[in-house]
C-alpha cells in the first residue's frame, strides 16, 4: 500500500506510470481504471513526462524517461481517504494500486 499525505484544496500528485520495452524505448500509454473512488477527494489523470527514478526497474536504470500516465488526488475535507486504480498495458501484467490518504 502506498501512503501520502494531502492538504484539503490542493492538488497532490500520486504516482507516474510508465512503460518501457525491453530495450528502454518508451511504448504505448498504461490504461488506468479506478477500482475503489476516494471518499473525500477527486482523482485525476494526466499524460506528462515520466522519468523512472527506482533503481530496480529491470534493466531501465533511474534516468529513462517517455510520456507516462500520471494520477492526481485533491481533498475536499480532511480526514483519512483511501483508493485503488489499476495499471494495464497489453502484453504485460494488470497492476492494482492501493492508496492510503491522510489529509490535512
Amino acid at each position: 500500500m502506498l501512503h501520502i499525505r494531502a492538504i484539503v484544496g490542493k492538488e497532490k500528485r500520486v504516482y507516474g506510470h510508465l512503460r518501457l520495452s525491453r530495450g528502454c524505448v518508451e511504448g504505448p500509454l498504461p490504461d488506468m481504471t479506478i477500482t475503489k473512488p476516494p471518499a473525500i477527494g477527486t482523482l485525476s489523470v494526466r499524460t506528462e513526462v515520466v522519468t523512472l527514478t527506482d533503481p530496480n526497474f529491470g534493466k531501465c536504470g533511474p534516468g529513462h524517461s517517455g510520456d507516462g500516465v500520471v494520477v492526481y488526488y485533491k481533498a475536499t475535507a480532511a480526514g483519512q481517504d483511501a483508493f485503488e486504480y489499476q495499471m494495464s498495458s497489453p502484453g504485460l501484467p494488470t497492476t492494482t494500486w492501493t492508496v492510503g490518504v491522510e489529509v490535512r
